[in-house]
């Protein structure tokens, strides 16, 4: 199930739900819900050298266990905001690491932007939409959108619900 100690709020007393998140931030939750596993070695994206940063561990974890791969130019990118697409795209491969990734067919048919979904991350879509981790709002599932605290705690919670 998912814990709130997954994604902590942006202070002691508030959460800020509707702000965005970044590449580093989620990663940063997916290595919290793996109990923040040490991986030896340095990171191998060109913008994340910096040990001191709060997502240098977490990222360089991610890309040794094939979650994240970064942009085309050596890039990670850990500020980006995280558009939900590539939150999809993620968080299949986290499900692939953990062994518990299951072929599904998604049913675009209820949303009306699904031809805007990237050519990279259509397998990623399909699988988050397929078993209903992403459903999208009001006929639309804003691929290209960037996510924000609150819609990227409820994708979570649904993975957790939903994959176990």
């Amino acid at each position: 199930m998912y814990d709130k100690k997954y994604m902590s709020g942006t202070t002691s007393k508030t959460f800020s739900p509707s702000s965005k998140v970044t590449r580093g931030m989620l990663v940063t939750i997916l290595h919290n819900m793996e109990n923040k596993p040490y991986v030896a070695g340095t990171s191998k994206f060109s913008d994340v050298q910096n040990t001191k940063d709060y997502y240098y561990v977490a990222i360089k974890w991610a890309a040794k266990n094939n979650i994240v791969s970064g942009y085309s130019n050596g890039k990670y990118g850990p500020n980006d905001l995280i558009t939900r697409e590539q939150l999809a795209v993620i968080l299949n491969n986290y499900c692939k690491y953990k062994g518990k990734y299951k072929a599904v067919t998604a049913n675009y048919a209820g949303f009306k932007d699904c031809n805007k979904i990237s050519s990279y991350a259509k397998w990623g879509m399909n699988w988050a939409v397929g078993n209903k981790i992403i459903n999208g709002s009001n006929g639309n599932l804003n691929p290209q959108g960037t996510a924000t605290r609150a819609e990227t705690a409820a994708i979570i919670s649904n993975y957790c619900k939903i994959i176990k």
